[in-house]
C-alpha cells in the first residue's frame, strides 16, 4: 500500500466514524435514550479522530487567521499532495 492509499484509506475510516457519531446521536436524542450499547466504542473512537484532528489542524493555524481559513488551507494542501501523489505514480 502506498502513502497516497493509506491516506484515501484513514480519510474513509474517520469518515465512516463520524458518520455513526451523527447517526447516534441523532437517535439519542430524537428517541429520548439514556444509554446506547455501542456509546462508550463510538465515544473512544470519535475522540481519536478528533485527537488527529487538532494534532493536524495545529500545523495550519495561524494567529491572525480564522481557524475556518486554516481548515480551507489544510483542505487545499490535501488536494495538491493527492494531486502530485497521483501523477508522480503515473496513475492519470
Amino acid at each position: 500500500m502506498n502513502y497516497l492509499q493509506l491516506c484515501t484509506e484513514y480519510k474513509r475510516r474517520a469518515g465512516l466514524v463520524l458518520t455513526r457519531v451523527r447517526r447516534l446521536r441523532n437517535r439519542t436524542v430524537h428517541r429520548a435514550l439514556t444509554y446506547e450499547r455501542s456509546a462508550p466504542q463510538l465515544g473512544m473512537a470519535a475522540n481519536e479522530v478528533l485527537d488527529a484532528a487538532y494534532e493536524v489542524l495545529g500545523l495550519w493555524l495561524t494567529p491572525k487567521q480564522e481557524v475556518w481559513q486554516s481548515m480551507a488551507n489544510a483542505r487545499a494542501y490535501y488536494y495538491k499532495q493527492v494531486d502530485a501523489w497521483t501523477k508522480q505514480k503515473g496513475n492519470r
